[in-house]
């Protein structure tokens, strides 16, 4: 019977025991979540230097000029939303002044950017394939120094060195450089006109090129003077060889198809879409500005309590950085982490009155547009409670 009554106690105090503990749970706080915190409005003044989804009805020219010395029977124009180079190929004309190896590209170039400091991404695809006939046959993602002529490029298609070497040596004062065979993605950089590298093996062909776009990234430090070239592979960033040294003095994008062959008559088709040319995301911070709104007196610097902005990944899962208004209601948050490798990307921006979490913003990518570095946001306070 005693043993009855000890057990009877103590089934009785577990009970008591739990039953405190579920209530001290339901007790506590809740956090805030995406669901009760306000959204708001942010305005952006886009930091890139050049972007173009080719959704008009033809290039763009205050973006873009066609390369004039150019391979017969090869046109370039926008077609479906895409940066198109097509057509048959037609033997050249030798006895045309100036022929040269320019004759045996075409494409795009952009104006001149002064800076350098730069990164260009862009999506390609061949829907003809390489080309089976000797010779190359390339899509080009060329980031041109201008002058001198140095510059890292991401290539597409094949390399043919003898083929190459000897249709220069016919046509330009090219014939001496040091052409490899390549086939397939690789990294290559240009340090002035003499000297011609392929950076690292080339990445075997994915096999998807004639169906989809592979979006391609060559970054180019100012600081080193080093460039990097990276390929996207099922939503992976893998880099093309390794840095490689080259001096630019100013910048262009070339988007262009190189077709060096002693035969004509074939079918070419290349195509590009989401050019974007922004500055390095090591030194070009996001700058998020708040302002208020007065009736009378406009828009007019935030001088209320200090806020704290975070920006994250667009889930919220990842903090990219963090930081304080300044006095005149500024904030620089740097985009350099590992999350993002490329741009335009999608953001969230919280903003806090110490602990409190005041407001939420958000940014979605889609194709050229997002947030990019060097940004500058906007937001107006007055969509925010803000405890003075």
């Amino acid at each position: 019977m005693k043993f009855y009554r000890l057990s009877h106690w103590f089934i009785i105090l577990i009970i008591i025991l739990v039953s405190w503990t579920f209530t001290s749970v339901k007790a506590e706080p809740e956090s805030s979540d995406s669901k009760t915190v306000p959204k708001i409005e942010m305005k952006q003044i886009c930091g890139a230097l050049l972007r173009d989804d080719f959704n008009g009805d033809q290039i763009d020219r205050n973006l873009w000029h066609r390369l004039k010395f150019n391979p017969a029977g090869i046109r370039v124009e926008v077609d479906q939303g895409e940066l198109c180079i097509r057509g048959v190929s037609r033997r050249m004309d030798t006895d045309q002044p100036g022929t040269d190896s320019r004759h045996m590209s075409r494409g795009v170039f952009s104006r001149y950017f002064a800076q350098t400091d730069v990164s260009l991404a862009v999506k390609v695809k061949i829907p003809s394939g390489i080309a089976v006939e000797p010779g190359s046959h390339v899509a080009n993602v060329h980031l041109c120094g201008v002058n001198p002529d140095a510059y890292p490029e991401v290539l597409f298609g094949k390399l043919e060195s003898g083929q190459t070497k000897s249709i220069f040596a016919e046509y330009s004062n090219l014939g001496n450089r040091p052409w490899p065979d390549a086939r397939g993605w690789w990294f290559s950089v240009v340090q002035g006109t003499s000297t011609w590298e392929k950076v690292g093996e080339e990445i075997p062909e994915l096999g998807d090129e004639r169906e989809r776009f592979h979006d391609v990234l060559v970054e180019y430090d100012e600081s080193t003077q080093l460039a990097t070239a990276f390929l996207n592979v099922n939503d992976q960033w893998i880099q093309l060889g390794h840095e490689r040294f080259v001096s630019r003095g100013a910048t262009t994008v070339e988007l262009k198809m190189v077709n060096i062959t002693d035969r004509y008559g074939f079918h070419r088709d290349i195509r590009f879409d989401d050019c974007r040319l922004y500055l390095n995301p090591r030194r070009n911070p996001v700058r998020l500005i708040t302002n208020a709104y007065d009736i009378k007196k406009g828009h007019l610097p935030y001088d209320g309590p200090k806020l704290r902005a975070e920006l994250y990944n667009r889930s919220g899962e990842h903090l990219i950085s963090k930081g304080f208004m300044d006095k005149s209601g500024f904030v620089y948050l740097p985009v350099d982490h590992p999350e993002w490798i490329a741009f335009p990307v999608s953001a969230m921006v919280r903003l806090f009155q110490e602990n409190k979490e005041l407001a939420r913003g958000t940014i979605d990518a889609d194709g050229i547009n997002g947030l990019y570095p060097g940004d500058a946001w906007i937001i107006d306070v007055n969509q925010i409670k803000i405890e003075n």
